[in-house]
């Protein structure tokens, strides 16, 4: 008998519906590191979400229900709810899980994303659904693997303009919620998870691969080859800008604009040349000793700081969640890679038109980094958001989505 199946909130954090979350994050006594052995990734975990009756539509209440064992009229009821152009969803089905193909067809239907892991019936491949009018056939099972793996998903209208947008250390795709909407009348919007975040194939994850940034360069230009994705518009937060200027520079006839959201090609001071990155190597260090000790004290300290906005505490309380749901051993591994990665080399080899967009008082990104990615990135923009804090698509959506349309109605 296979895992049950159920439709996710992006914001689902696996408590019962209606637990509010602490009002202030937990402090905690960072202790000494200790030298560990590097460790295996855990097993990939049995969805933990609660079921739910709530009646609403809103992302955050977005009805819970185990299609398994649900009539018809309220399977198709509950897949209609979870409306693809309002908010990218995933169903998710465990590898031996019974869906009925009447069940699949009210998914179709309603433009709910569907991957299944091994082909039904006659042996179709699997597909990707936008809305209901919006289809990309995988062409092979190449194609399916790489869709499945990075928990691929696509939603919004028609338009031939392609939005891709790819997620920063400790989130998944479901961060990008509160952005969607301003997106999704006129484009057709593409999200994934990075191996090792969200939903993806968990035991995918390589060690050796995803040592360097451009392991994930690697999957996002085989997520592009497989949809046979090209002028896209590709939105990167954090580490995922480098991931973006790196794939960019591989295959620039890929993209069209590349959006780089709180970036940062190095995060540590280089006192050789002077370049100024906000962090000195040994801070850095104490930082990896302290998720060492205890990754779950740190993600409680650090998140209010990525996240700033100490008057909205709800939101730092969602990121520490969202680095609570992260494998600790692959978070470790990801972190180590996303803090002592150098990418300046690769800045003059850009060709693609960038969008920086530069957020105040960001604790990982200070103000001479955008100048010096303006610099050294030959076609380039930079816009000073008056949103603070390193997460402006979470805390200042409206500012940071009008930045970027205004960008693209000057530059399309």
């Amino acid at each position: 008998m296979g895992e049950r199946m159920y439709f996710l909130d992006p914001l689902d954090n696996g408590e019962p519906p209606g637990t509010a979350p602490p009002k202030k994050p937990q402090l905690f006594r960072l202790l000494p590191a200790k030298r560990l052995p590097r460790p295996k990734p855990y097993p990939p975990r049995a969805l933990n979400a609660k079921c739910s009756r709530s009646s609403t539509t809103s992302p955050s209440n977005t009805r819970h229900v185990n299609p398994a064992r649900a009539r018809p009229n309220l399977r198709k009821k509950a897949a209609l709810t979870a409306d693809g152009a309002t908010v990218a969803l995933v169903v998710s089905l465990a590898r031996h899980g019974s869906v009925t193909r009447g069940f699949q067809r009210d998914l179709r239907r309603s433009g709910i994303l569907y991957f299944p892991d091994e082909s039904i019936g006659d042996g179709t491949l699997p597909y990707v659904r936008g809305n209901n009018k919006s289809m990309v056939q995988a062409s092979s099972e190449a194609d399916a693997a790489v869709i499945r793996r990075n928990n691929v998903t696509i939603s919004g209208g028609d338009s031939a303009q392609v939005v891709m947008f790819a997620h920063g250390f400790g989130c998944d795709q479901a961060m990008w919620g509160k952005l969607l909407p301003y997106f999704v009348d006129k484009y057709r919007l593409v999200l994934f998870d990075h191996v090792g975040a969200g939903h993806s194939d968990i035991s995918a994850y390589d060690w050796d691969k995803y040592g360097s940034l451009a392991g994930y360069a690697s999957d996002l230009l085989e997520i592009c080859a497989a949809l046979e994705l090209e002028d896209v518009i590709l939105v990167g937060h954090s580490v995922s800008t480098m991931i973006a200027v790196i794939a960019a520079v591989q295959d620039p006839d890929r993209f069209s604009h590349l959006v780089l959201l709180a970036p940062s090609p190095r995060h540590t001071d280089d006192p050789y040349d002077g370049y100024v990155g906000g962090f000195s190597r040994e801070d850095i260090e104490g930082l990896l000793a302290s998720l060492d000790s205890n990754y779950f004290a740190w993600a409680a300290a650090v998140a209010p700081m990525v996240m700033g906005n100490p008057q909205e505490p709800e939101l730092a309380e969602d990121l520490r969640l969202s680095f609570c749901r992260t494998d600790p051993t692959i978070a470790r591994h990801f972190a180590g890679v996303t803090f002592f990665s150098d990418t300046r080399p690769e800045l003059k080899k850009t060709r693609t038109s960038c969008l920086i967009l530069q957020c105040s008082n960001d604790r990982l990104a200070p103000p001479e980094v955008g100048a010096y990615l303006h610099k050294n990135l030959e076609h380039s923009t930079l816009v000073q958001l008056q949103a603070t804090g390193h997460c402006p698509h979470v805390s200042a959506p409206e500012e940071t989505a009008r930045a970027i349309l205004d960008y693209l109605n000057v530059h399309l």
